[in-house]
């Protein structure tokens, strides 16, 4: 199927994985290996601020929340409009940054087009094209608002933009019906789990190489 890179997954209520509730994925990968990409709208009650001190004993000037990408939970991942900290460019503007220096660059800019995500969600080979074949997952093109606009509104702005094809009957993932198509995922951890001792303790393995 064509590439998924670059679009938005939002979550159909057939989809009963509570991971993924309501949720819409900015895909940064998908070729013939898998795909990859980050929860938009799972912010965090964890401010970059703290984080970012707990795991390089230095301050952030910005101070947004930390974003849960997914169930893969062990990297930092930034997703900006600002080409000089690129890495990659996923779309037109807009960027992802995984390298220790990369960061440190892009956080000591001022930037407000930036989000912060700590894990991804991610996909073997054919496990999303089966996913998608069950109706679990709508697809949407992304803009920047999409992207960087309020993550609270996010799913209802999104389902709203594809009208019909969203199934509204269900308000839980227990009553969303079907069979989890993603049984080896980690779910979330507590809350309480990630704290600064968490990131501390982690801080040798959260950056990409």
């Amino acid at each position: 199927m064509e590439s998924l890179r670059s679009k938005l997954l939002i979550a159909s209520p057939k989809l009963p994985d509570d991971n993924f509730f309501r949720s819409v994925v900015f895909m940064i990968q998908h070729d013939d290996e898998g795909a990859l990409g980050v929860i938009l709208n799972r912010p965090t009650d964890f401010r970059l601020r703290e984080v970012w001190h707990a795991i390089t004993s230095t301050l952030s000037p910005t101070d947004s929340p930390i974003y849960r990408g997914g169930p893969v939970e062990n990297q930092l991942i930034a997703i900006h409009d600002q080409v000089a900290c690129a890495e990659d460019e996923v779309m037109p503007g807009v960027y992802l940054s995984t390298q220790k220096s990369s960061l440190e660059l892009l956080l000591a800019g001022q930037t407000e087009n930036m989000k912060i995500f700590f894990g991804y969600a991610g996909w073997s080979t054919n496990q999303l094209e089966n996913e998608l074949s069950t109706g679990s997952w709508l697809v949407a093109d992304a803009n920047r608002d999409h992207i960087f606009g309020d993550p609270e509104s996010l799913w209802e702005c999104v389902a709203g933009e594809i009208g019909n094809q969203v199934l509204f009957g269900s308000t839980s993932p227990e009553n969303a019906g079907g069979e989890s198509l993603n049984d080896g995922s980690e779910a979330y951890p507590n809350p309480s789990a990630l704290n600064d001792s968490f990131f501390e303790s982690n801080a040798s393995r959260i950056w990409l190489n």
